[in-house]
């Protein structure tokens, strides 16, 4: 499998480009607001070592 991956990228037919929705404006505003959402909860007493996830 690998030998016919690297054959396949070694054609030129393959381009690889990275992930980038992250960088959106949106993307960006949310994992602030979650950012500090986590921060005041931890500073408040509210956090103590949780991971959770909000939607």
């Amino acid at each position: 499998m690998m030998t016919y991956l690297l054959d396949f990228c070694l054609s030129q037919m393959l381009v690889v480009t990275s992930h980038q929705a992250f960088l959106t404006t949106e993307a960006l505003a949310n994992i602030a607001d979650t950012t500090l959402a986590s921060i005041t909860e931890y500073l408040i007493g509210k956090r103590a070592n949780q991971l959770s996830y909000r939607v």
